[in-house]
């Protein structure tokens, strides 16, 4: 028997949640395990419980939606690593800049509060717009546990892992929430450039690099044309577009096309991978995270060819295993880990394994 999806609402209005866990008790394969009016309850919840969905309002006291995304993110989830966050706000201002946020902060939709002409919540509407959602993210999402005996691997040590000048990272599905955990810690770990492909669309990306930008110690910035490669920075490739290098001398620079999606991604892991490895050949560190389908796996190939090195996410930790999974079936993984050793990881790679 197929255990059902697991929700806790959290929302400050007591009609709104009992409305919510009224509409939702109506579907066979979603049960409401628990309901709480702020950030605050609902944290000390996730500490005990295991949940697979948050429906989340925005404006709540104590500790509001945005504020409760951010603790969720810097935590990794506590035991919930791959619960799934679905904000449902009446909040007031731009529908847009409420999803954008929500998005960026690691939400993996936004839906306004339906509401009759009449004031009064339509329980139809409700669990048509909640549900149908909610199915989608865990269709996409649920992880598959990785057997008991499988272990993370060590990291590579080798003559070349103290010269790495370039951390690349490619990441979907998941991805919001994994770099607001990870970018953080590699920031710490690290003071190397590091240029990211999130499959985001258009304009998202920009308030996922200001998010992220408040919670790391480097600069954090969404690429632009022409711009320069440079230590200490972070590079989001911006939604709709494909992000690549170029050297000329000894200068490095961003190149940014409108070049159709490969494989259905735009921007594309692969192109930005293929265009990295002759500009820094074996002295590249890629690290493939949560996503779905196989985006950076062709590229990958070509950072092997030029010595690259490449870690992947694990299962158990990612939201799905699709981009990390094809990468390690295709056998150009040096090293799996899960999400929150994967900043020690890199550490000990670029200082133990070279004897620094």
């Amino acid at each position: 028997m197929v255990s059902p999806i697991t929700v806790l609402i959290v929302d400050d209005s007591r009609i709104f949640r009992n409305a919510l866990a009224l509409s939702l008790a109506q579907e066979k394969d979603i049960q409401v395990v628990g309901s709480v009016r702020n950030g605050k309850k609902a944290l000390e919840f996730l500490e005990k419980e295991k949940v697979d969905i948050i429906t989340l309002d925005l404006d709540m006291p104590d500790m509001d939606g945005i504020a409760t995304l951010k603790a969720i993110q810097e935590s990794g989830g506590g035991k919930n690593p791959s619960m799934g966050v679905l904000v449902i706000s009446g909040h007031a201002g731009s529908a847009e800049d409420l999803r954008r946020e929500s998005l960026a902060y690691g939400a993996f939709a936004y839906i306004p509060k339906p509401v009759a002409a009449t004031g009064e919540l339509p329980l139809d509407r409700l669990r048509n717009a909640v549900a149908p959602r909610i199915r989608s993210y865990m269709k996409q999402g649920r992880p598959r546990p990785l057997p008991p005996a499988t272990q993370p691997c060590p990291p590579p040590c080798g003559p070349r892992a103290g010269l790495t000048e370039v951390i690349l990272i490619a990441v979907s599905t998941g991805g919001p929430k994994a770099l607001h955990f990870l970018l953080p810690r590699l920031c710490r770990a690290c003071n190397l450039p590091v240029l990211v492909v999130q499959h985001m669309p258009p304009d998202f990306t920009l308030s996922l690099a200001e998010s992220l930008a408040l919670q790391c110690s480097h600069q954090v910035m969404e690429a632009t044309d022409d711009m320069d490669v440079l230590p200490r920075t972070v590079y989001i490739a911006p939604g709709g577009r494909h992000m690549l290098v170029r050297k000329s001398g000894t200068r490095i620079r961003i190149v940014l096309n409108d070049g159709p999606p490969e494989k259905g991604c735009k921007p594309s892991a692969n192109i930005l991978f293929r265009s990295a490895a002759p500009v820094w050949q074996d002295r590249i560190l890629a690290l493939v995270l949560t996503g779905m389908g196989q985006d950076g796996t062709q590229g990958a190939a070509s950072l092997k060819r030029s010595g690259a090195t490449i870690f992947a996410q694990d299962e158990s930790s990612s939201v799905v295993w699709g981009m990390p999974g094809s990468i390690v079936s295709a056998g150009l993984s040096d090293a799996i880990f899960p999400l929150d050793t994967m900043a020690d990881a890199v550490h000990q790679y670029l200082t133990s394994c070279s004897g620094a």
